[in-house]
């Protein structure tokens, strides 16, 4: 009888990793109802708002055919919206049967209840996808079964003649309202900007302040493209009641035929009582390459009003770096990255968007996938990222937000798939403040963390090869006369690049000291998982090994694929496993156990 054994011995491989030649010595191891909810009255006070914001706006006759400028989805709040929930109210598909959005009752608030509507008619209307997002598509479909006669109730913007721009104070500026002093990232004022036959780029802003205030209650100011969210510029100059934002590259660009809605921000150090509000006052505030700028001036938003309070004090957000690990093997999936603490005091906090930036030398766009934000607790903070934006910036929403109590830390854990960038470095940043956007609860009022964030520096390691003993190794008895045994299999990963193999030493080593191996094994080879031959076979065994039974690549007839001087220059693609099988023929006169393994130790 032939008995199998499997053993848990060194490995030695002698292999070029890129270019360099590398000697690897491993161990193979064998493994082992009815209550109205506050997101209810949230949706009911939005609504208020908006109305408020179109009587003050001014409105016209109410009609089931509109001009749609823009895009509308959950969470707009734009005259345009009402005179969708017109549209749907009279074509069959009810915003709502009684009160916000019900026929009379039309807002200028897109809630869920507006959603719906318009999911339901674009799958009438075979509109695809019926996800009640009310775009492009959706508004030729609305032109060519509705029309686009008649008046909507303000919100319309006038398209500039030619090369020219059209400038004006949005329609949905926020209503006045008051401002905790200290709040950041609050909404002060939103102006359009519209191209008309060529692409506009805008290089320059200039805004004039208003109301009982001083320039040295403006701690931050900076512009964002309301559409997305995204971050447009800071400020770059305030003086003599002058807010400027310039750029000779240009502070934004609006595409040919199209309208750029841009929210001014503020973080504000102001006094109690004290009033601000911003304005565009004349057509030369706005410098461009449009042959004209045109507009109702001045566009000045509403006044905000700022408030102390005591009682809670406005929530503070503090943040820390939490050290993780230093290297990784490119090919590492779920790899922790980085991590930082979030602390909420005075008031609960609710998180609502993160931006973190890798600014290593590893290439973003190509070299990090899969990138996500999960708190040490499990909870996923926004959608994974399949990849970060060529300038390294990933962008996490939470909706609905995520709430830190008040007295509570969370830890904010960064995972990715490091797929390459040997010798190259990997940093996640939260580079700035306004990357990390949070709300106090109590008050609704923006809040900043205490400091930007650096996480940890990992090094993406040179290429490596790690070998292990695969668990569907064999062992056990096997009758003579057997061919094509199956008698080792190693699983082989190269990690980070590509890997070249030069010789493949092993051993076998039979019980009761066998000297002469011809008389138990013969047609030795090895295969990969692909079906590859690695090597050549190995057509008769060693007749004269050494006393104590151990056939080696030291024998006159060498246990070994390929050697150094002759190599087999085996390749095995970067982040790819195999699995090596060793197999032989078992001869007729074969009696005693056999022990195969790949070597340790130099050749």
């Amino acid at each position: 009888m032939f008995i199998l054994k499997r053993e848990a011995l060194p490995i030695k491989l002698a292999l070029i990793a890129g270019a360099a030649a590398m000697a690897l010595s491993l161990t193979l191891v064998v493994p082992k109802a009815g209550a109205v909810t506050i997101a209810e009255l949230m949706v009911q006070i939005q609504a208020l708002q908006a109305q408020l914001v179109q009587l003050q706006a001014g409105s016209t006759t109410a009609t089931t055919a509109c001009t749609f400028t823009k895009s509308l989805y959950l969470g707009v709040s734009d005259p345009q919206v009402k005179c969708l929930q017109q549209y749907l109210n009279s074509a069959g598909y009810p915003v709502s049967a009684s009160g916000a959005g019900s026929v009379g009752n039309e807002t200028n608030y897109y809630g869920s209840l507006t959603k719906a509507a318009v999911a339901k008619w674009q799958a009438a209307m075979n509109v695809s996808p019926a996800a009640g997002y009310f775009g492009p598509i959706s508004q030729a479909k609305y032109s060519s079964v509705a029309g686009t006669t008649g008046g909507t109730t303000g919100g319309v913007v006038t398209s500039p003649v030619g090369g020219g721009l059209s400038v004006g104070l949005s329609a949905t500026t926020p209503a006045a309202r008051s401002h905790v002093v200290g709040a950041a990232n609050m909404p002060f004022g939103r102006w359009t900007f519209t191209a008309g036959s060529g692409n506009v780029t805008v290089t320059s802003l200039k805004f004039t302040r208003s109301g009982i205030s001083a320039d040295a209650e403006v701690s931050n100011a900076e512009l964002y493209d309301l559409a997305t969210g995204d971050y447009i510029a800071q400020y770059t100059g305030l003086g003599s009641g002058v807010l400027s934002f310039a750029n000779t590259a240009g502070v934004f660009t609006v595409n040919a035929g199209t309208t750029k809605e841009v929210e001014m921000r503020i973080k504000n150090s102001g006094s109690n009582n004290h009033t601000m509000a911003w304005g565009l006052n004349a057509a030369a505030d706005v410098v461009s390459n449009a042959s004209s700028v045109s507009g109702t001036f001045p566009a000045t938003s509403n006044a905000m009003t700022f408030v102390s309070v005591t009682d809670p004090a406005i929530a503070t957000l503090t943040s820390a770096v939490v050290t993780t690990g230093s290297s990784v093997n490119a090919g590492t999936t779920g790899y922790l990255a980085g991590s930082f603490t979030l602390v909420a005091a005075n008031s609960a906090v609710l998180l609502d968007r993160i931006v973190i930036t890798q600014n290593g030398s590893i290439i973003s766009g190509t070299d990090v996938t899969n990138v996500k934000l999960v708190t040490t607790g499990g909870q996923q903070l926004g959608s994974v990222l399949p990849n970060l934006s060529a300038d390294g910036k990933g962008t996490f929403v939470m909706s609905p937000a995520y709430e830190i109590p008040s007295g509570q830390t969370i830890q904010v854990n960064v995972y990715a798939d490091v797929v390459g960038g040997v010798n190259r470095t990997l940093i996640f940043n939260v580079l700035n403040l306004r990357d990390l956007q949070a709300r106090d609860k109590t008050y609704n009022v923006g809040v900043s963390p205490s400091a930007t964030l650096a996480l940890t520096t990992t090094t993406v390691e040179a290429g490596t090869l790690t070998l292990t003993l695969d668990p569907s190794s064999p062992t056990g008895n096997i009758a003579p006369s057997q061919t094509n045994v199956t008698v080792l299999k190693v699983k082989v990963v190269a990690y980070g690049e590509q890997v070249k193999v030069l010789y493949i030493p092993f051993q076998i080593v039979t019980g009761g000291g066998t000297t002469d191996f011809t008389g138990q094994v013969d047609n030795i080879y090895m295969v990969d998982d692909a079906g590859n031959q690695i090597g050549t076979t190995i057509t008769a065994a060693d007749s004269s090994v050494a006393a104590g039974g151990t056939w080696d690549n030291n024998d006159s007839t060498a246990a070994t694929f390929g050697t150094s001087s002759s190599n087999i220059n085996y390749l095995i693609p970067a982040n790819t496993t195999r699995i090596w099988s060793l197999k032989l023929d078992v001869v007729s006169t074969a009696s005693s156990t056999m022990t195969t393994s790949l070597v340790a130790g130099t050749n």
